[in-house]
């Protein structure tokens, strides 16, 4: 009985740590939350404004364009896979998570 009781506690705390907000995720970076500057696998230089989320593309077989999130959580599309050098509000367009869920992440 004592050992249900200690998973049981176990699983509870486990909960709790999932509820109440651990950080999960790409913005849980310690080096995005510093605002220090970060170099993509393309080679681009993001900083914790604009962080690099991947390349999308509209259609299956269309071009694959950049799409970086915001400090405040916000998605923007800018230039083709791996050309955006300085990802900003000016450079990029907002796009919404609906639009990204109906488009598709290129490998």
């Amino acid at each position: 009985m004592r050992r249900f009781q200690s998973v049981g506690l176990l699983v509870a705390l486990l909960i709790m740590i999932l509820v109440l907000g651990a950080p999960i995720g790409k913005d849980s970076r310690p080096d995005a939350a510093l605002g220090v500057a970060i170099v993509s696998a393309q080679g681009q230089v993001l900083t914790s404004e604009f962080v690099f989320e991947g390349c999308w593309a509209y259609v299956s077989a269309g071009p694959c364009y950049d799409i970086f999130r915001d400090s405040s959580g916000a998605y923007w599309i800018c230039k083709a896979c791996g050309t955006t050098k300085n990802a900003n509000k000016k450079s990029c367009q907002p796009i919404s998570l609906e639009q990204l869920n109906r488009g598709f992440w290129c490998s």
